[in-house]
């Protein structure tokens, strides 16, 4: 349901904004996704040490916040906002698709591994 939400704000980011850009909001929702994937691909080099240390679950978790606060920037956006929240989010991915796959490997063996990913992004793929 997270991602659901979260690839609609993605979206209609720009739609959005550029409906908002005749008020005193400047933004971009294509800058907001280049922030997102350029942190999110920087931030992948360190996510493993963190889930190591914090634990998957409760990175998916923390993770889970932070998307739902870039969910709510879209409630009242402003540029300052809206762009800190790309910024933590890509941070968050980065995090949530590690301990993701950590959890998935954690209660998988050998056998069940690809069932357990074929329902997993079956589950993901359905939000469209």
């Amino acid at each position: 349901f997270m991602f659901t939400a979260f690839q609609t704000c993605g979206n209609v980011a720009q739609t959005v904004i550029r409906s908002l850009n005749r008020t005193d909001f400047h933004g971009s929702g294509y800058t907001s996704m280049a922030i997102i994937y350029g942190v999110f691909s920087a931030s992948n080099l360190i996510t493993p040490s963190v889930v190591a240390i914090v634990g998957p679950q409760l990175s998916m978790f923390a993770s889970g916040l932070f998307y739902s606060m870039y969910i709510a920037v879209f409630i009242q956006p402003f540029p300052w906002s809206f762009y800190t929240a790309s910024v933590f989010i890509g941070i968050a991915a980065a995090v949530l698709w590690t301990a993701q796959g950590n959890c998935l490997t954690i209660n998988s063996d050998e056998h069940s591994i690809g069932r357990n990913s074929g329902i997993f992004w079956a589950l993901l793929q359905s939000r469209e």
